[in-house]
């Protein structure tokens, strides 16, 4: 699909049934150039960040201390038009461990936190092109729905954006409509993968109260001409589906389906996703339960892909099955789990327990157990201790057992200009 057909059709979508209202927008306003940068504002985040990884593989544990860093200063808006700009650096300060990049290739397990910097975000935001309608520009970060398909990967000390334009339109009452068109994708490891389109279509109905109903298609067209990109000529795909999501009194809910098919220059793609999940508030406690589906590879070698995901937040916390994010699970996935979080004196607890299982062969997995403790300390300051238990199958033909610990300390400040000297 030619790129520039794509963005004609980007803009046409955008423009259909558009209302005649202005844009309402609560951000700072300016009269000149000088202004939309006196009167803008900042953020900062800074995470500390120690992470533990022992693998039953051979090779020696990983021991990563890094100091992850954001800054981002945003100008007031002139004419509809705003500026955003966010540098990201992550600083090793403990490095016995493998980078995925290079270092310690090998002879340490994987924490996968890369040293370097980069512009992570540089955007232009216009609300005035189109009645109630934010047209963003440039360089951004995309979180959509539970992250499940497109997200940031925060979780990181360096998380993902992407290069292009995307929309949210809001004229249809209760309803968000995003689009965008992006052509390349910077990655935590502080390297960026060009693709010849991802199309981006995600409508979300808000309109019955505590329920949200939302359809999606997201479009993938890999960049072929990438010579050191294994299997780029295989990435392309089209993800459709729907997810529902929320409460009737103490009862949570969370369901999506969603099918993948042939896209651009993919041929016998035919993968499947089906994720659900229900938990009961009781007090300061919530269990749950879910279960998650992944189809294993049809005749293109590829399983059901989750395509540009936190994965991290799914299917267990050691890490084990990031390969959904590029269809890489060629055995499929079926993770049967079960969660519990509450509070405990002022601080947010997490338990959740896996177990993995292939699609349609006589191999299982293995299983996981995973803890969390959090607490915020001061309004900027959040310490966590989490904790990741995998255990693969008997004859660890699938994976080994792992360990993983983390400890953080997050710290976050924002604000305008002006008052940046109030901050510290």
């Amino acid at each position: 699909m030619n790129i520039r057909k794509f963005m004609a059709a980007f803009l046409l979508m955008s423009s259909a049934g558009l209302l005649a209202a202005d844009t309402n927008t609560d951000s700072e306003k300016a009269n000149d150039p000088l202004e939309a940068f006196t009167k803008g504002s900042y953020d900062a985040k800074l995470r500390l960040s120690y992470e533990y990884a022992d693998v039953d593989n051979g090779i020696t544990h990983a021991d990563s201390l890094t100091l992850g860093t954001y800054l981002g200063f945003r100008t007031a808006e002139l004419g509809g038009v705003s500026l955003y700009i966010q540098g990201q650096s992550t600083e090793r300060i403990v490095s016995d461990y493998n980078d995925t990049m290079g270092l310690n290739a090998g002879e340490r397990d994987v924490v996968a936190d890369a040293d370097g910097h980069r512009v992570q975000q540089a955007y232009l935001d216009f609300t005035k092109l189109l009645p109630d309608t934010k047209i963003r520009l440039g360089r951004q970060e995309m979180t959509l729905d539970d992250v499940r398909f497109i997200g940031d990967i925060v979780w990181r000390q360096r998380s993902q954006s992407f290069d292009g334009i995307s929309l949210v339109n809001k004229s249809i009452p209760d309803t968000a409509l995003t689009l965008a068109v992006y052509n390349k994708v910077n990655t935590i490891f502080n390297t960026s993968v060009d693709f010849d389109h991802i199309g981006i279509i995600n409508a979300k109905y808000t309109g019955i109260k505590d329920h949200a109903v939302t359809g999606f298609a997201y479009l993938v067209d890999a960049d072929e001409d990438q010579s050191d990109r294994k299997g780029a000529d295989n990435e392309d795909s089209i993800t459709y589906g729907f997810r529902l999501d929320g409460k009737i009194d103490q009862f949570g809910y969370d369901f999506t389906l969603a099918n993948q098919s042939d896209y651009a220059n993919t041929d016998g793609r035919d993968a499947q996703f089906v994720h659900a999940f229900g938990s009961y508030k009781v007090g300061e406690w919530t269990p749950g339960a879910g279960y998650m589906y992944l189809s294993k590879a049809g005749n293109d070698d590829k399983g059901f892909d989750t395509l540009f995901s936190t994965a991290h937040k799914y299917n267990g916390w050691s890490d084990q099955f990031l390969g959904t994010n590029g269809g890489n699970l060629t055995d499929g996935l079926q993770d049967y789990y079960a969660s519990l979080a509450g509070k405990i004196a002022q601080n947010k607890v997490v338990f959740a327990a896996h177990y993995f299982d292939t699609v349609n062969t006589s191999e299982e997995y293995g299983y996981e157990f995973n803890g969390l403790i959090a607490r915020k300390l001061t309004d900027r300051l959040t310490t966590s201790l989490k904790a990741a238990y995998y255990a693969g199958n008997d004859d660890g033909s699938k994976a080994a057992d792992e360990t993983v610990v983390w400890f953080r300390l997050d710290y976050a400040i924002g604000g305008k200009i002006s008052d940046i000297g109030k901050d510290f």
